[in-house]
Parts: C-alpha cells; structure tokens; sequence
C-alpha cells in the first residue's frame, strides 16, 4: 500500500487539527502525517522527507511569519496546498496573488477551504481533496500508481548490454525479449521493475535506438503492463556513446576556405562531447516520459520515484567524459558525486546505484570494467548509505558482498557469510542478453564459460523495509531460460 507523507504547518493545532484528521486519517492508510504547529518546528523539519506540504496561508501566531517567507522554506519541488478558514476576507487573497508571483519555483497545487470539511457535505469533499492530493505527489514526485503491500516482496528484472545492432549478436537471440517475458509469467508473475545497465546499442546510431525501443517497449508491455515505462530504470554505457558526434572535438572550421579542418595536435574534449549522448538521451525520454533524460547536466541524479516503497535509486552517467581521446574512460567527477548526496539520510530507504561500469575488473581481453576513480565513487556510495550496486559492462554475471575499497568480502581469511553488514554493500553485474561467446574473427564477447542471460532480483520487505536480497541468475540456453545459480543475502 502506497503512503504518502504529508505535513501539516498551522498555527492554531488545537482549533485545526480535527479538521486534518478528517481529511488525512484515510482508512484506505494513504497518508501518513505530522502537525507543525510552532514556526521552530516548522523551520527546522527537513522537506525531503515529506511528499506534500499543507500550509495554513495566515500564520500570525507566528511572530507574524510571512507566507512568502514560509513558502520559500519548503524545498522544490514539494508540492504545496494552501489551506485557510478565511479565503473569504480580500487580505487572504491579496496574501496568496502576492506569494504566487514572488516564488517562481515552488510547487502550488491546489487551495483547501477547512471550513469545509465541517459541513455535511465533507465526506464527498474529503474524498475528492485526497484524490487530488494522491494525484499531485504521484506527478511532482514521479511515484509509481502501481500498488504494492507493505510486505509484498518487490521483483526487478536486471538486463544488460544487448547492444543491439551489434553484428556480433547470438544467432539465439532474435526472440530474446519474447523468451524472458514468457519465462518470467510462470515464475514471477508479479514483476514491478525492469532495470537496464547499459550499452543498449552498438554504436549510439538512431537506427539502432530505433531497434532498441521498439524491443524494450514489446518487452515492458508484456511484463508490466499499462504504465510500465514509468518502471523502467536506464543507465547509458560506453557503447550507447556517439563517437561520430564526439569527433567534432577534433574538427575546426575554416570560414576562409569554407572547409573543415583536422586539429591534429589538439583533440581535446570541447562543447561538441556533449551532443554524443544526445540520441541516448532522446531515445530514454521517449521510452521513460522521464523529463531528466532532456537536461543538459551530467545525467546523474537521485531518484525517489519510489520513494514511498522503501526504495531509492541512483543513476550514475559513468560515460559523461568519454570521448574520441579517451573511447574507454569510466568516471564520475567529485563534483558531481558531491552535489548527488541526498539531504535526506532516511534509515529505512534501501538505496540502490545504478551504472554501467562496476568497481572491478573482467578477465583479461575484454577490457577494463572498473571506475577510473572508485575511491571517490566508494566515498559517495558509503555517503548516500547505498547497499546495492547494480552494473554491466562485463558480458558476465558477478554477485558479491564488497568492501568500500571495492574487495569482496572476507571474515576470517574465508568468503563472508550471506549477512549484509553496514561497511559493505552488494554488488550485481547481469550477464549479457544477446552477444555471442566470439565473432566471426574469432574476438571474445564474453568471458570464458559466461553465457547469456539475466538476472532476477527480489527485494524482500518487511514494513517496506528491505531485509533479504535474492539474487537469481538464469542462462539463455540456445534461447531456454535456465537457472543456474541463486544467492541470498540478509541486510
């Protein structure tokens, strides 16, 4: 069951809190909320906790705090409900114009007249308040409508690299996303998220974001459902980069000769880079509707969409700085990891990374998986109290309990028992779907003995806490799904 988090600021609680409770109490158990009734405890509460924000519009118990003053309290983008008894008398409104055109960033969605939630008429008008108010929070906070129990275990279906239009793709996997789905109705009917690590195409050509969103779209609706890409988890990998985009690094324009111009001694990255992952990032938005995918930033960010399950994840860009001088560089830069932290440090949201590039490295011959700069990426991790690392980019299926410095862990000189302690976190790296062992030359794909497949993650929640992770990875056997190993770990 969803619930969201809503306080309440209002400086008469006494007089005002039955009224609340009528409209909050839900019996369906949709709200959980909090009554600020002093300006201390409303100044010092952190917003981020909260999924909506009710604020009584005249706070002249206290001292006289401004509206203006309160709102800019109230972090974006938390949505605001003005509540008053008096929208009758011309001072409210005229408070109300005011502090409309003076916060341009806050989030107003609605008025709610109190009085009204005394009359006869209230029970219809409390169900119509909360209905809107669900409605607000779902779409500032981009929270999923599906429903979920507080200890319904949550499934997560982790693929990665397919890199379609890769020439190099298994001859086996032409129906793979059909393959999955099927397998998975008979043993997860219930799958909640799909998560991609990475390198969904070969080059970061258009006809091949093209293939890749026609097949990932076939797969969700027949594993979520209606209103699955609101599900969906992406992260870019090196090969979903645009390297002929990139190139215009090196190129110069000679207005003289109307030509271009090859800088041979200085082909340093520039503004060009940044278009690279412009079709990545138009082909996500299309397949998400997720806005983010458009800005122009670092594409890494916080993401409480789900919030409200017990869950958090983070999307981490580990290809923002790739380019024609450094086609195989992995990093996050400091200062985006330190603008990543969360403010708020919640103890019972299981944090969950996402990238394509992980903290170790493959067998040798297939390249180097590991984040160029991991002390710094630990540090973030350990910061924003992430317990799992999902990842990619090594053709193989690793499922291990890592140390901050990117070690497996050990106890005793022996392999660590399946508890989940604070100063380690889980990392995952799905197999590939669709690569075949070798290409035609004879160049390995995969690793020795890794074959394609996928990995099934279930979360299971107590309270919609997170307390056992099992980690199942099934193998694409000349296109039959089989499992071949299972892990559980206690957190």
């Amino acid at each position: 069951m969803m619930r969201y988090k809503v306080l309440v600021a209002d400086d008469e609680p006494d007089l005002n809190r039955g009224r609340y409770a009528l409209l909050l109490d839900d019996p369906d158990g949709g709200f959980v909320w909090k009554l600020a009734g002093t300006r201390d405890e409303f100044e010092n509460t952190d917003f981020s906790q909260y999924d909506a924000v009710i604020l009584d519009i005249n706070l002249t118990r206290w001292r006289h705090m401004p509206l203006n003053e309160a709102v800019r309290t109230i972090r974006p983008p938390v949505p605001i409900v003005f509540a008053s008894g008096r929208w009758h008398e011309e001072t409210t409104i005229r408070v109300v114009r005011e502090v409309l055109a003076d916060a341009k960033n806050a989030n107003f969605v609605q008025i709610l007249i109190l009085d009204d939630l005394m009359e006869s008429t209230a029970p219809l008008k409390v169900k119509a308040v909360r209905e809107q108010l669900r409605l607000a929070i779902a779409k500032v906070q981009r929270y999923t409508q599906v429903s979920f129990g507080d200890d319904e275990p949550i499934h997560v279906l982790h693929l990665s690299d397919p890199q379609y239009g890769d020439p190099d793709t298994d001859g086996w996997a032409g129906l793979t996303e059909e393959t999955i789905a099927r397998f998975l109705y008979d043993i997860c009917p219930r799958l909640h998220l799909v998560a991609i690590s990475g390198d969904i195409t070969y080059q970061g050509l258009p006809s091949e974001f093209d293939e890749a969103r026609s097949r990932i779209e076939s797969l969700l609706s027949k594993v979520l459902g209606m209103g699955g890409q609101e599900r969906l988890l992406l992260v870019p990998g090196n090969h979903d980069v645009n390297l002929r985009l990139a190139a215009a690094d090196c190129v110069d324009f000679n207005f003289e000769s109307g030509r271009p111009v090859i800088r041979e001694n200085d082909c340093g990255p520039t503004e060009q880079r940044r278009f690279a992952l412009e079709p990545f990032c138009r082909f996500a938005w299309g397949l998400t509707g997720d806005p983010r995918w458009l800005d122009a930033g670092d594409l890494c960010w916080v993401n409480n969409s789900f919030r409200h399950l017990g869950l958090r994840f983070i999307v981490l860009n580990t290809v923002s700085e790739l380019d024609c001088s450094n086609p195989v560089r992995a990093t996050l830069s400091v200062n985006t990891l330190r603008a990543l932290v969360p403010f708020s440090h919640t103890p019972d949201l299981f944090s969950i990374a996402l990238a394509h590039h992980g903290p170790a490295s493959t067998p040798a011959g297939l390249g180097d998986v590991a984040i160029d700069n991991w002390p710094d990426v630990a540090g973030f991790l350990h910061v924003a109290r992430v317990r799992m690392f999902i990842h990619g980019h090594g053709h193989e299926r690793r499922v291990e309990r890592l140390g901050w410095d990117g070690k497996p862990a050990v106890v005793g000189g022996q392999p660590a028992d399946g508890q989940l302690s604070q100063e380690e976190f889980l990392r995952l790296m799905a197999p590939t779907s669709h690569l075949a062992a070798t290409s035609p030359s004879g160049i390995r794909r995969r690793p020795d003995g890794a074959a394609r497949g996928f990995n099934l993650i279930t979360l299971e929640r107590h309270q919609r806490q997170v307390q056992r992770v099992v980690v199942q990875t099934f193998t694409l056997d000349r296109g039959r799904p089989n499992r071949s190993l299972r892990e559980e770990f206690t957190v």
